[in-house]
């Protein structure tokens, strides 16, 4: 069971050193926007999206993902965070995103 918290600037290094002492590369970011950054350690390398714009060179897969802080606190996927399902959790935000 994973205890769930508000994640906010200032416990933002405290949640990125949990995930690494679970096995995850994580990265906390101030610029452009404040988050995490997670990958590729952790991360199922097969659900990670296909980067877009490398042509001329054959497409990869990112190596990481980015979450704002305002995604990691949103109510409908905080109980994906707690549980460490960060792809189901970048779906989750990408479905949003079309459907606005």
């Amino acid at each position: 069971m994973f205890e769930l918290f508000h994640v906010h600037g200032q416990s933002l290094p405290a949640f990125v050193e949990q995930l690494r002492s679970e096995g995850f590369d994580a990265r906390a970011t101030e610029s452009p926007r404040v988050g995490v950054l997670i990958g590729p350690k952790g991360m199922d390398e097969k659900r990670m999206p296909i980067e877009e714009n490398s042509f001329p060179l054959p497409p990869k897969r990112v190596e990481a993902l980015f979450f704002p802080v305002s995604e990691l606190n949103r109510a409908d996927i905080n109980m994906l965070v707690a549980a460490r399902k960060f792809h189901d959790m970048y779906d989750a935000m990408t479905q949003a995103q079309s459907d606005s």
